[in-house]
């Protein structure tokens, strides 16, 4: 129990920069929004997240496996704020890493080493408040905004091209700050770049069915590395 609790004021310590800087931008993003046009809007992107640890034991504090740029595709939805220059916007990634080494694990009664094959899946589904900074540089358009999501999780992994079953995970919640950079090269369509920052924890199980049954894995995933992402919007009605 001493364990667990050091560990979570350990996250919730980690992580308070981050709902101060998210304090902030909602703030500012209030403050400062200028008018736009109102209009629903849809953008597809390629998402790059440079960074994420694997945990072997949810309650460890040090990582046992570091996964180097996480890469997929996103979805994002704007519904601008009625008598108000913000946005809702919604949007659902959905970015992968894998990573191949030997490792020693006990499986079959005795420890022996294993070529190992295991990676994340990582889905963050999040809702956040936009707004638009006034820079007075059209057609660009630079934007704030911050949120809170839902963020799910597996942990993939192959030993000896053996697959475990990996199970989704039920999810951790979090906040987030977004900074987004917006080129509109047409009436309705724009280039449109964005750097978000999040910080979860998510608890993910994996299982053999199969030659390592009935071997079960419980792990810990931490999504800490810079989101950057770059796509394409448009416009699709006021």
């Amino acid at each position: 129990m001493s364990i667990r609790f050091a560990q979570y004021r350990s996250i919730v310590s980690g992580n308070r920069w981050l709902r101060t800087v998210f304090c902030l931008t909602l703030c500012v993003a209030s403050s400062v929004a200028q008018d736009s046009p109102h209009a629903v809007s849809v953008s597809a992107r390629r998402s790059y997240v440079t960074s994420s640890k694997l945990f072997y034991q949810p309650e460890t504090s040090n990582p046992d496996l570091e996964l180097k740029g996480l890469t997929g595709y996103g979805l994002d939805l704007r519904y601008p704020i009625s008598s108000a220059d913000l946005s809702l916007s919604l949007s659902v990634d959905y970015v992968s890493a894998v990573s191949e080494r030997s490792r020693v694990l006990n499986l079959e009664g005795t420890p022996r080493r294993y070529t190992v094959r295991e990676g994340i899946d990582f889905i963050p589904i999040e809702l956040s408040v936009l707004a638009y900074i006034p820079v007075g540089l059209s057609p660009f358009r630079l934007s704030m905004s911050g949120g809170f999501g839902t963020y799910l999780a597996k942990h993939l992994l192959t030993v000896d091209g053996v697959d475990a079953e990996a199970l989704l995970s039920n999810g951790a919640y979090g906040i987030h700050i977004d900074l987004g950079f917006e080129y509109q090269f047409w009436e309705r369509v724009s280039a449109r770049a964005n750097v978000r920052f999040r910080d979860p924890d998510i608890t993910v199980e994996s299982h053999f069915t199969d030659r390592f049954s009935p071997a079960q894995f419980r792990s810990r995933v931490n999504v800490n590395g810079m989101a950057v992402s770059l796509g394409v919007m448009v416009r699709l009605f006021e």
